[in-house]
Order: structure tokens, then C-alpha cells, then sequence
């Protein structure tokens, strides 16, 4: 199960990337996914990257009924930017995943770009 799962993280990140480039963000790979026994389930860290600065942390935590996708800011004055969502793994596919990837990760991404334009 786990070797499927994370084909279709790979495969949904891939895809992610894909249409976050267009706006200067890309999610970067901190690790391996590994096990993590607070979330009972394997764990791959993520950089949110917007044009090449680090903004923010994302996992996805791969569980056996579930997928989940949180995003993390480092300064509490945009904690609500911080998203977190959960998909099922039955009938998990990579477009489905894509989408709940760059809808937990587009907030901090927009809000980051108007950071860097207003400056």
C-alpha cells in the first residue's frame, strides 16, 4: 500500500509542480517519507518554495484510510494561511490529490508573491 500511495504522491506533486511554476512556487522534497508514530502513519516533509525562498512547510501524512495535506507558516501573524485537508486513499488518484496539494499550498504561495511585489 505504501509503495502505491507514494507513486501517487509523487505522480500528484509532479502534476503540482507543474502548475505552480507558472507562478514563480514549486513544493521541495525534504526527505524520504518516513514513519511517524504521532500521525500513525509515513510522513514527507515539504518546502514551499516562492521564487526560490522557503515560506512555509507542508506534509503529507500517509495513513491507512487516508492522505492528509497541512500546510505551515513560520510567522504566527499569517497563521491563517495554514490550511489542512484530508483526502480518502480508496480510490485515491493523482489529479484529486494534486488539487487538495495546490489548494493547501496556494494561500501562502499568493501571499507571499503580493509580499514580493508590494516590495
Amino acid at each position: 500500500l505504501l509503495f502505491v500511495l507514494a507513486a501517487v504522491v509523487a505522480a500528484a506533486l509532479s502534476a503540482t509542480n507543474g502548475a505552480l511554476s507558472q507562478a514563480g512556487a514549486r513544493l521541495v522534497p525534504l526527505d524520504t517519507p518516513a514513519w511517524h508514530a504521532e500521525v500513525n502513519g509515513h510522513r514527507l516533509p515539504l518546502a514551499v518554495e516562492v521564487y526560490g525562498k522557503d515560506v512555509a512547510r507542508m506534509h503529507i501524512d500517509l495513513r491507512a484510510t487516508e492522505v492528509e495535506v497541512s500546510v505551515g507558516v513560520p510567522d504566527a501573524l499569517f497563521i491563517n494561511l495554514g490550511r489542512r485537508r484530508r483526502i480518502p486513499v480508496a480510490g485515491l488518484a493523482t489529479h484529486p490529490l494534486a488539487e487538495v496539494i495546490a489548494d493547501c499550498a496556494w494561500p501562502v504561495i499568493s501571499r507571499s508573491r503580493d509580499s514580493r511585489r508590494s516590495a
